[in-house]
């Protein structure tokens, strides 16, 4: 395992995609099949997430509360948000279970 340098965005992607399909039903290849991430990168990131106290292995497990503590605060600065130009329409809000 390399060096912990920190959380990633797309940390946050694969957590939230484990959680959607439940961690009893997730698998790395299905997880890089989704997400378009290589098996390699979701295994570091897994192993990040453990190492900040996001997933427990031993239950392999996503430790929820210990996530949306994380996410709460964090999101805002990972996902920063960029104006752009005045379009049309309107902006669809998409609610995740956890």
């Amino acid at each position: 395992m390399r060096k912990y340098k920190g959380m990633r965005p797309q940390n946050v992607a694969i957590l939230l995609k484990i959680v959607s399909i439940g961690s009893e039903n997730c698998q790395l290849p299905g997880l890089s099949n989704v997400l378009k991430i290589s098996i390699s990168e979701i295994s570091e990131s897994l192993n990040r997430s453990r190492l900040a106290g996001l997933i427990d292995y031993n239950q392999k497990k996503i430790n929820r509360h210990n996530l949306l503590e994380f996410l709460e605060p964090a999101v805002r600065y990972v996902f920063p948000k960029q104006t752009g130009a005045m379009v049309r329409g309107f902006q669809r809000l998409i609610l995740i279970p956890i």
